[in-house]
């Protein structure tokens, strides 16, 4: 069977089988060329190579990336630092009120449910968690908690304590059936798992890249549907 990569981009296979991509995973060695080279210029001269003409293509070779493993377009892809800051950003451009609630678990992982717990301190929202057990929470938990104030609900694809992976277009249908959103952090699985964003009915993705993409930390992508684009000014 021939390989999916070069054993040649990932020089630490040579000497150790590492298996916590889950965690933190091995970078490829042409990301971290790239990271080097990137700053090797800036630290030699400035400037003089960071133009419009630079800058735009290394962003439109991101959007072009990210569309392709998510199935959608280019520009439907926003590029940020980190999950945390592109859901953040999100979650202050939706601000859901004081009638309204947000649907999450207790198990998820924290930077994922904490930018909407933050703006709940703010307006007042409700904030709903289902219950994990042993790491784990029912689905049927997390959808019986949707309701017609339901603004958002917001889950981790793959759950990082136990590995739960949820069914995006079950729990999507049951949001979209209140009139939420669907809102997804990949972080978990992007890389790992294949991810249709058309077929799951996702309203937002977002995912970082040091894990299973195997890039560095820092660089991070949302998808954010079509129908959101002009309704949504960034919060940060």
């Amino acid at each position: 069977m021939k390989p999916l990569v070069d054993p040649k981009d990932f020089p630490a296979s040579r000497k150790s089988l590492y298996l916590n991509a889950a965690s933190v995973a091995l970078m490829y060695r042409g990301a971290a060329e790239a990271v080097v080279e990137w700053q090797e210029d800036l630290a030699h001269n400035g400037t003089i190579n960071f133009d419009e003409i630079a800058e735009e293509a290394v962003f439109d070779n991101l959007h072009e990336a990210a569309a392709r493993l998510l199935n959608v377009q280019p520009d439907d892809i926003a590029v940020g630092t980190s999950a945390t800051e592109l859901l953040s950003s999100l979650a202050w451009s939706i601000a859901p009120g004081p009638e309204a609630n947000v649907v999450s678990t207790d198990i998820v992982f924290p930077s994922t449910l904490y930018p909407w717990a933050r703006v709940a301190r703010h307006t007042n929202c409700e904030i709903r968690l289902a219950k994990g057990e042993n790491g784990y929470a029912d689905p049927i938990d997390i959808i019986e908690l949707i309701d017609d104030n339901t603004a958002v609900v917001s889950i981790s694809h793959v759950e990082f304590v136990a590995g739960q992976r949820y069914d995006l277009t079950r729990i999507s249908e049951a949001a979209h059936s209140h009139n939420a959103l669907f809102v997804v952090d990949a972080t978990q699985s992007a890389g790992m798992l294949p991810i249709d964003v058309q077929d799951s009915l996702l309203d937002v993705l977002v995912t970082g890249s040091y894990k299973w993409l195997c890039g560095p930390f820092g660089v991070s992508v949302m998808y954010l549907a079509p129908h959101l684009q002009s309704k949504l000014d960034p919060g940060l």
